[in-house]
């Protein structure tokens, strides 16, 4: 996304509990502190809106995935289905369909 791709992932400097109070669809700017997993500051890489968190006071490990930022800047992403989700979808759902349907 606009050129982002390792950038956008949020991922724990160290095992430990994560806590932020931070919600899905903030405004993140460059080196915004997203959070903390134990003492240890998540700090965003890149702008953009904060489209995805794991929950609050998670235990996690060492480079987890606890989240991911939106570099296009428009909120209504954090709320609406993708067209690559709603792809998926559908194929799942004709997978389905044809096994139980023969």
């Amino acid at each position: 996304m606009n050129g982002h791709t390792k950038q956008r992932v949020l991922r724990s400097p160290c095992s430990g509990l994560f806590r932020s109070d931070l919600t899905i669809g903030t405004i993140i700017k460059k080196n915004d502190i997203i959070g903390y997993v134990d003492n240890r500051p998540v700090i965003a890489q890149i702008d953009g809106i904060l489209k995805g968190q794991i929950r609050n006071n998670t235990k996690v490990t060492y480079n987890l995935k606890i989240g991911d930022i939106d570099p296009r800047g428009n909120i209504n992403y954090c709320t609406t289905i993708s067209e690559k989700a709603r792809t998926i979808g559908k194929s799942v759902l004709k997978a389905i369909l044809r096994k139980y349907n023969q």
